[in-house]
């Protein structure tokens, strides 16, 4: 499938799509698996493995996230895993807004500049888990951990 279709079809999906929520999560199930599939067609592209989804980081990620809309912060949490943050209505803007990273990196990038992607597309990284809180109306906070962690100083994603 062609990317921009998918990230259509993502888009669709959080407004039309299964409205059940996955169990501490603020994330349909539908979300969660389209992510996740978006995480895995990066990753197919720079040419790393595809990635598991974790309860586990999902969990936390939902706890960060509720924290963040709580709390009016916009924040990395203090965790041992990766971590992207987005604030965007659909999960199809989360995703590009870290996947458009990928035009800022070459091999001696700074992390400051295209550590979202890399992040994603990080070789050791093997699960993910996301969550979700709604802030205003339907404009959501989006965070996704990642373990192990990437963008690690002297090496290569």
């Amino acid at each position: 499938m062609n990317r921009r279709l998918f990230l259509k079809a993502a888009a669709g999906c959080t407004l039309l799509g299964s409205l059940a929520l996955a169990e501490g999560s603020g994330m349909t199930r539908d979300e969660m698996g389209i992510l996740l599939d978006l995480h895995n067609m990066a990753r197919l592209e720079f040419g790393t493995p595809p990635l598991s989804w974790s309860d586990e980081l999902a969990t936390g990620a939902q706890q960060w996230a509720e924290h963040l809309a709580r709390n009016g912060l916009f924040e990395h949490g203090n965790s041992r895993y990766g971590e992207n943050l987005a604030q965007g209505h659909h999960l199809a803007y989360a995703f590009e807004s870290w996947y458009q990273e990928r035009e800022l990196y070459h091999p001696g990038a700074k992390f400051q500049d295209c550590g979202h992607y890399t992040q994603m597309v990080w070789g050791t990284t093997r699960r993910m888990g996301c969550g979700k809180a709604v802030i205003n109306g339907d404009l959501a906070i989006w965070v996704c951990r990642y373990d192990p962690r990437g963008n690690i100083a002297g090496k290569k994603p």
